[in-house]
């Protein structure tokens, strides 16, 4: 039952937004009271962190299906970041408005979390002269995550190909100037 309440709630999420989920409004998807809403979730909220618990589980699951090339590490990281933006791309709804609306931006999850440090750790096989330390690399990562973010934000109708293009191109001179 807590599959299909995630479900009605992504569905709603998609449709019309944060502020639409409600109860009620899974309720009617799944053609049951409110009240057996909320044997299984206590409010709203909890069903939001565990629809971004899935979220972040399941990007973190595609990033870690990538192959990554030990030879040419540079292309697979590449890679790893278009696939980055096309994700966040394909589930905005579930990013930015349950993000914000949780709250996370003080405190993030652990699911985050764990997205953040196989990025990191990836970004730690390219062995970037200029990045030495630990604290260089997540701030390298925050800027490539604050990039993708941003490419996500305005790319969200282009076809994939351009999607791929327009972040290789902001990515590459990145990875150059951390050589």
């Amino acid at each position: 039952m807590k599959d299909n309440i995630l479900k009605a709630a992504i569905q709603i999420l998609e449709k019309e937004g944060v502020e639409k989920v409600s109860m009620r409004n899974i309720g009617k998807i799944l053609d049951c009271a409110a009240g057996l809403i909320y044997y299984y979730y206590k409010d709203k909220e909890a069903i939001l962190k565990d629809v971004y618990a899935q979220t972040c589980s399941q990007f973190l699951m595609g990033m870690k299906k990538m192959k990554w090339d030990a030879e040419h590490p540079e292309r697979s990281f590449e890679r790893l970041v278009v696939f980055m933006c096309l994700f966040r791309i394909r589930n905005s709804y579930r990013y930015r408005e349950v993000f914000v609306r949780l709250g996370y931006g003080k405190k993030p999850p652990k699911e985050l979390l764990e997205v953040r440090a196989y990025f990191v750790e990836r970004l730690s096989q390219l062995h970037l002269a200029r990045l030495h330390t630990e604290k260089d690399l997540e701030e390298a990562g925050r800027v490539i995550l604050a990039y993708v973010e941003g490419i996500a934000s305005i790319s969200s109708h282009d076809s994939e190909k351009k999607i791929e293009k327009l972040t290789l191109e902001g990515i590459r001179p990145f990875i150059h100037y951390w050589r």
